[in-house]
């Protein structure tokens, strides 16, 4: 994984830390009413620091957690490291060479 951290530029220092967080809003399914332990938050954000050592943190809601209750948490949702997406052509390119701002 060291390769997703910042290796410096003639400008700019590397980093030792990469970090992707990702923000979940609370819905009901209102069809189904199917709850389940994602339900439990109104907000839920999932957060995955990589270190240079290859040593990853996890955190849910800013509380630091195990990889395990990452997963826990997604159980049953259809959400996981073994699901896909679809994703139209193009779209990863536009996510990667997007700044932070153009979704501001």
């Amino acid at each position: 994984m060291s390769d997703v951290i910042f290796a410096g530029t003639q400008d700019k220092a590397a980093k030792s830390v990469a970090s992707v967080e990702l923000t979940f809003e609370h819905t009901q399914d209102e069809q189904t009413g199917i709850r389940h332990e994602l339900n439990l938050y109104q907000e839920l954000s999932v957060r995955r620091q990589v270190n240079k050592d290859g040593r990853s943190d996890y955190f849910i809601n800013g509380t630091r957690c195990r990889r395990r209750d990452v997963v826990d948490v997604f159980l049953g949702t259809g959400l996981g490291a073994r699901s896909y997406a679809v994703i139209e052509q193009g779209m990863i390119g536009r996510i990667v060479e997007s700044s932070p701002f153009a979704a501001a």
